[in-house]
């Protein structure tokens, strides 16, 4: 969406071996590592982002056109659930 105006949008598997049965899934600590390495490179792009550019848009398959705006909020909010789920283990686990 920061290259190219109105790009179509597809959703991704996060993890390519988690559509492989036969691929060797990595330590839940590995999952959780890359998460945040990608994480915070994403979060310093955005906040070098100038204003104009939060209302660029993109084609997604599910939701239609959409703005950086409301994708970054969706994930976010995505996110605190699963933040939430993983603090839930974590406890169980205890």
């Amino acid at each position: 969406m920061l290259t190219e105006a109105n790009p179509a949008l597809t959703a991704l598997a996060v993890f390519g071996w988690a559509q492989n049965e036969a691929s060797q899934a990595p330590s839940t600590r590995q999952i959780f590592t890359e998460y945040l390495m990608e994480r915070e490179k994403l979060l310093a792009q955005l906040e070098t982002l100038p204003l104009i550019d939060w209302w660029r848009t993109g084609k997604h398959e599910e939701f239609g056109t959409v703005t950086i705006r409301q994708q970054v909020s969706y994930f976010a909010a995505h996110e605190s659930t699963h933040l939430a789920q993983i603090e839930r283990l974590v406890i169980a686990g205890r």
